[in-house]
């Protein structure tokens, strides 16, 4: 069976490196965030409808693939939580 890890928060706290550094310990695969972000802002522009449900698609695919296949995959992923907040509590 196929193992996930996901190293989400906040932007610029330091996901990849502790990625890079689980990567380089496990021996896993590393799909960083903005891997597939890159990919589709690149085909269909910078957050739009079709660039947010081809990254969504992407992302799906790859992990479909990695339980598969049984591939180990490490995944970054950023969370705006101070968002979330505004979002839920109108702060």
């Amino acid at each position: 069976m196929a193992n996930l890890i996901v190293v989400c928060g906040p932007q610029a706290v330091g996901k990849m490196t502790v990625a890079e550094s689980l990567r380089d310990k496990l021996k896993y695969n590393l799909m960083m965030n903005h891997d597939s972000i890159e990919v589709s802002d690149r085909i269909f522009g910078f957050d739009t409808p079709v660039q947010r449900e081809f990254n969504s698609i992407f992302r799906e695919k790859a992990f479909e693939l990695a339980v598969k296949y049984n591939v180990d995959l490490l995944f970054t992923y950023v969370v705006a939580f101070e968002k979330e907040i505004e979002y839920r509590y109108g702060v």
